[in-house]
C-alpha cells in the first residue's frame, strides 16, 4: 500500500469541534482499511483565496492539517470522497508520498547532525574552507587571464 499525505482545510471552530472533525475524518480512513500513520497541525492560517462552499459564507482563514497514513488505490479515493462531503472541510487534497510496499516512514534516512560544526566561526567550518579553496583558485585563473597592456604605464592612458 502507498503512503499517502493529505492536506486538510478545516473552518473556523474551537478545539472541541476540531477533535470532533479529525476523529471522523481519521475513522473514514481506518473504516476503509487504511492505517493512520500520523497528524500534523500547520495551525491557524490565512487562505490563499476565499473559500466558499454552497450555502455557507466565504472563508478567508483556516486550519491546516497534514494527515500521513497508508491505504489502497481504491480505498483513497473513497476517503477523499468522504472527507470532501464533509461540511466542516473546506479543502481536502491527498498525493502518493511513498510508493514502496508499506510506505514506512521511519525507514527514511536520517540527515546527519552536524550542529557542532555550524557553531564553529565561519573561517574554521570545513564547508566554508572548501569555498574559500574554490575562491583562492578562482582569483589565480582571473589574474593569469586578465589583459596586460604592455605598455610600460602603470595605469591605461586612453
Amino acid at each position: 500500500m502507498p503512503t499517502y499525505e493529505m492536506v486538510l482545510l478545516l473552518k473556523k471552530m474551537n478545539q472541541a469541534g476540531l477533535k470532533s472533525v479529525l476523529t471522523r475524518n481519521a475513522k473514514y480512513i481506518l473504516e476503509s482499511g487504511g492505517t493512520l500513520r500520523r497528524m500534523e497541525n500547520l495551525g491557524f492560517q490565512r487562505t490563499p483565496f476565499a473559500v466558499k462552499i454552497a450555502g455557507q459564507p466565504r472563508e478567508n482563514n483556516a486550519h491546516y492539517f497534514l494527515l500521513h497514513y497508508d491505504a489502497g488505490i481504491t480505498e483513497n479515493s473513497e476517503i477523499l470522497d468522504k472527507c470532501r462531503r464533509d461540511m466542516d472541510v473546506l479543502r481536502s487534497t491527498s498525493h502518493v508520498e511513498h510508493l514502496t510496499p508499506g510506505g514506512d516512514l521511519d525507514e527514511q534516512p536520517k540527515p546527519e547532525c552536524t550542529i557542532w560544526e555550524d557553531m564553529l566561526p565561519a573561517p574554521e567550518r570545513p564547508s566554508v574552507k572548501v569555498l574559500l579553496e574554490q575562491n583562492e583558485e578562482r582569483q589565480k585563473n582571473f589574474a593569469k587571464r586578465r589583459f596586460k597592456y604592455n605598455s610600460g604605464l602603470h595605469y591605461d592612458p586612453f
